[in-house]
């Protein structure tokens, strides 16, 4: 069962000393999709003439990130042995 505060506070999951790196990779992310995403949009409007496959792709990209996060909440129950040894040091 996944609790909300697993997916409101991500931190308690990175040592403070890969925080930052976290941060920045999600905010590069979140760029990126941002530039390309109307781009795509346009693409396959401009081959298809109608924004229905854009929309697909939309959806189909919004369940590929609710199946990551879902397997990420199962896998997080699991301890990994490389996170421990870096939380440790």
């Amino acid at each position: 069962m996944v609790r909300d505060r697993d997916l409101l506070d991500p931190a308690d999951h990175i040592p403070d000393r890969h925080a930052a790196v976290g941060a920045i990779a999600l905010i590069s992310v979140g760029n990126l999709s941002g530039f390309i995403g109307p781009y795509v949009i346009g693409m396959v409007r401009d081959r298809t003439g109608l924004f229905t496959g854009s929309l697909f792709r939309l959806a189909g990209s919004s369940l590929i990130a609710a199946v990551l996060i879902a397997v990420m909440a199962i896998s997080d129950r699991r301890p990994v042995a490389g996170l421990q040894a870096v939380a440790k040091s």
